[in-house]
């Protein structure tokens, strides 16, 4: 038993270590967003999930760090079920019942009416979505004239801007619209000016604040319905670098500002429909031996890419070679080599809920909703752990980013299968995440190696300059697709 915790937290270690390596190289899978596919295929699946996205926002207060999931439980009949990654108190319980209390009230019609709570609860979070949206958009205001040039509008101002009449009617009037160009220009203006009016540092101190932010949401949504935005973000590949740098932080800052009001605007009529005397909710339970726990990593970062090599030391010139790709490396390891630790919201869930035993339903999607997208190490787990069990646990969308304070959960769950000592599942997440950061450095490297002679032939000149580091990484590369392929 002794033995098997020693190797729980030397793969505890190891996976962080790995994690904020990969953080520090602004790694981001670009395959791991699959669950919209499925999505596609099962229209209430996505309904469903977008709500419990929008109730686990709806509690999150933005403190750091903080997250909250959500999914409905419809065993004997139908109960929410919610999760947070710490302690649970009691402000956070009094705050979902009088969140429910609000959007089914007979007054209520609109997100509008929930604002008084949504202000009081959320006010940091939704803060810190509005200064997001200010950003994004002051970086998209350089590329819109160039990415506009490439585009073909519509001959119907409809089409264009869906549902903008409100927007049209306060910025133009009766008057004759100026081009579809300027009118795009117009909107990302007014959503400047619209921020600047927001106290970020106390909302409440914004004058006629749910006004302020009515008519910001208005001036987002229509350009974040805009034919032209959705063009750029449904053909990205059409998009230059610069264009996709700017286009895909836009749109998701749109959309997380919009959740406080189209998504709950969504969630009060499916509420009223549903469930008009409220509904129950619990809380899942806490997992015995897990809780927060403080990590301090390497004093250097050196260390940690030793071990990913498979070799005792790294050579100057491999350090050199990164330290050209990420210069502040040392600093930022250094300022973050202190992780916490904890078991992340969705899996607290999955964990409660699931019982492979009981395959009567295992064919029905079962999402998830989450207050923040889901981290590349949920996504993997969740993926693992359908895959072992047969089971169709879905999170509502991943980043596809690593996130260092991911804990492994063992074997904290009774049915959980184990080889080895190590969790099955576990396991899964620890070789992606391994794979994953050695590819991210034969890539560094390679792009290194191949910029220090880009006149040269690669396939007969980069051996002569591939470090002994580069060499290992091939090797192992090639090592691990063998076993993957024998297995």
């Amino acid at each position: 038993m002794a033995e098997n915790h020693s190797r729980i937290l030397d793969d505890q270690a190891r996976l962080s270590e790995q994690l904020q390596l990969l953080n520090q190289f602004e790694y981001s899978d670009l395959e791991i967003p699959d669950v919209q596919q499925h999505w596609k295929q099962d229209r209430e699946t996505r309904i469903t999930a977008r709500l419990l996205d929008t109730i686990a926002v709806a509690l999150t207060t933005g403190k750091p760090g903080e997250v909250f999931a959500a999914t409905f439980d419809t065993r004997n009949g139908l109960r929410l079920v919610l999760a947070k990654n710490e302690d649970v108190t009691d402000e956070d319980d009094r705050a979902v019942r009088e969140f429910f209390q609000a959007i089914i009230a007979p007054e209520t019609t609109e997100a509008y009416d929930v604002f008084p709570f949504l202000f009081s609860r959320c006010a940091e979070n939704i803060a810190k979505r509005i200064e997001m949206i200010g950003r994004a958009v002051f970086g998209f205001s350089y590329v819109l004239d160039e990415a506009y040039r490439d585009y073909y509008p519509s001959a119907s101002i409809e089409e264009e801007f869906p549902h903008s009449t409100a927007y049209r009617n306060i910025k133009y009037g009766g008057y004759q619209l100026p081009s579809l160009q300027t009118v795009l220009r117009d909107l990302l203006t007014d959503i400047t000016k619209l921020v600047q009016k927001f106290n970020l540092q106390n909302l409440s101190a914004t004058p006629n604040l749910y006004a302020v932010f009515a008519r910001l949401v208005v001036t987002a949504a229509t350009f974040n319905s805009s034919r032209f935005l959705r063009r750029l973000t449904d053909f990205p590949s059409s998009m230059n670098l610069d264009w996709s740098l700017q286009t895909g932080p836009l749109k998701r800052h749109l959309a997380e500002v919009l959740q406080y009001a189209l998504g709950v605007d969504k969630l009060i009529k499916h509420a009223k429909l549903h469930f008009p005397n409220g509904i129950q909710h619990r809380w899942v339970d806490a997992f015995q031996g897990i809780g927060a726990t403080m990590l301090n990593l390497d004093d250097s970062y050196v260390k940690p890419i030793s071990r990913v090599l498979g070799c005792s030391d790294v050579s100057e010139e491999t350090l050199a070679k990164l330290c050209r790709k990420s210069p502040n490396m040392g600093e930022m390891w250094r300022r973050s080599r202190s992780v916490t630790i904890r078991l992340h919201a969705e899996i607290r869930i999955l964990l409660y809920l699931s019982n492979p035993v009981d395959a009567s339903d295992h064919c029905q999607q079962k999402p998830i909703g989450c207050s923040e997208q889901t981290c590349l190490c949920c996504t993997l787990w969740i993926r693992a752990y359908n895959q072992e069990f047969g089971t169709n646990w879905l999170a509502s969308a991943s980043n596809g980013k690593p996130c260092a304070t991911w804990a492994l959960p063992g074997c904290s769950f009774a049915h959980a299968l184990e080889k080895g000592g190590r969790s099955v599942i576990d396991e899964a997440v620890v070789e992606g995440i391994e794979e994953r950061l050695t590819r991210t450095l034969q890539s560094l490297l390679s792009e290194e190696c191949e910029s220090s002679d880009s006149d040269s032939d690669w396939g007969l000149e980069c051996e002569y300059v591939m470090s002994e580091e580069m060499k290992a990484l091939v090797a192992k590369r090639h090592q691990d697709a063998r076993k993957r392929v024998q297995v």
